[in-house]
């Protein structure tokens, strides 16, 4: 429920300020949304938390809030696409979301490929003790035939 609503206000609202920054305020558009480009299931709550944290590092740091930057964040404040309290309720959703254990779908490519040809080895194994197993369990040709575990002889007549 929780990562739904971060995809959302993500689609939304994250996609709003970019949309809205990048050509009025180009310097705070390169401070907020720079090397922001996630991939990946969670990548949204990701891109969410930095730029979370990068809003509360403008409002709380001085040195680092210029003209621009305020004028920035405050047409954002004035159109509504955030707010203090939007804000702190997306950062509850990504503090519970953090706290989930780690998802299977984070984990390495190489780690997901040696996964998947252990089970390979282990169904063809399997597959080998069934194969063997039925072909001297059934002793009809034709139950064999239709398990897959022999063929059909040609008809050697000639004509």
């Amino acid at each position: 429920e929780f990562l739904a609503r971060l995809q959302e206000w993500n689609k939304k609202k994250l996609v709003l300020a970019k949309t809205t920054l990048k050509r009025r305020y180009p310097i705070l558009y390169n401070f907020l949304f720079e090397s922001m480009e996630s991939k990946g299931k969670f990548a949204h709550v990701i891109e969410t938390r930095m730029f979370l944290a990068r809003i509360q590092t403008l409002e709380k740091d001085p040195s680092s809030n210029t003209e621009d930057s305020k004028a920035g964040l405050k047409l954002l404040y004035d159109r509504k696409i955030i707010s203090k309290d939007s804000l702190k309720e997306v950062q509850g959703w990504i503090d519970i979301v953090e706290t989930f254990p780690e998802s299977p779908t984070q984990r390495s490519e190489s780690d997901t490929t040696q996964e998947r040809t252990r089970i390979l080895f282990e169904l063809d194994a399997w597959m080998e003790e069934w194969s063997q197993t039925a072909k001297i369990v059934v002793t009809n040709r034709n139950h064999l035939i239709s398990l897959g575990l022999a063929t059909r002889r040609k008809n050697m007549t000639k004509t």
